[in-house]
């Protein structure tokens, strides 16, 4: 008997967004030849807001809610110094599939949001 032991491969990345003030809504879509999976999101939220962060797939469906956390302190901190949100098991996506962040409130010119993601090509 013979065991294999094999792994995905694929690139460690942070996908990060700059917010800029007056938005509300950010995405980040998995592109064309890749999967992902998805270890943990990060935002910071400089103006008191709620903030969703929802996963879709790439008929616009939720496959996936992350977190929901309702207005409070302007700056959120944790994990490095941003709010982090671990999955918990890495959670796969495909190509067009996305994670979509909406404030309740605009945003500041330093407000960004983003995913730790093992990224890899089909």
């Amino acid at each position: 008997m013979t065991f294999v032991w094999s792994s995905p491969g694929g690139k460690l990345l942070d996908k990060y967004i700059l917010v800029g003030s007056n938005e509300t809504v950010e995405s980040l879509t998995v592109p064309t030849g890749k999967q992902w999976m998805v270890y943990w999101i990060f935002a910071s939220r400089p103006v008191s807001a709620t903030l969703n962060a929802y996963l879709y797939n790439s008929n616009d469906k939720i496959i996936g809610r992350i977190v929901d956390v309702a207005a409070g302190t302007s700056v959120i901190v944790g994990g490095f110094g941003q709010l982090t949100y671990d999955i918990e098991c890495p959670f796969p996506m495909k190509a067009g599939d996305y994670i979509k962040f909406t404030y309740g409130a605009a945003q500041d010119a330093t407000a960004y949001v983003g995913a730790v993601i093992l990224e890899i090509t089909i």
